[in-house]
């Protein structure tokens, strides 16, 4: 992210959902946390979030979540409308962000994961 390290973690899926959790810092403080799930819908798959301030206060609405359907995949690429999963490796992958400002894109964030064993804090 431009102003700091993002972290991502994934529970295994269960139940045709897998949920996930993102904080997002920079050198000297939180700047988001993000609830997300990756979930089956019919016969298709669709990235769901949800977005929290430092202070755990919603970005959307209560009953609001930002909805992004499977549009193509491939064998090292699910590509969802307006985020892009890219596997690199058997440990890494890289995230395509299409930023956006209502109906106006203003441009494409690219994060990249390396899977770690343990959090370095905890070693």
């Amino acid at each position: 992210m431009p102003d700091g390290p993002v972290e991502q973690f994934n529970l295994s899926p269960m139940f045709g959902q897998m949920p996930g959790f993102v904080r997002a810092v920079s050198s000297k403080n939180v700047i988001f946390y993000e609830i997300g799930l990756i979930t089956e819908v019919g016969a298709s798959l669709s990235v769901r979030v949800k977005h929290f301030t430092p202070e755990l206060e919603g970005w959307e609405a209560r009953e609001v979540y930002i909805d992004r359907p499977l549009v193509a995949r491939d064998s090292t690429n699910l590509y969802f409308d307006g985020i892009t999963y890219s596997r690199t490796g058997p440990d890494t992958y890289v995230v395509y962000f299409l930023n956006r400002s209502g109906t106006q894109e203003r441009n494409t964030l690219v994060i990249p994961f390396k899977r770690v064993a343990r959090l370095p804090s905890q070693q």
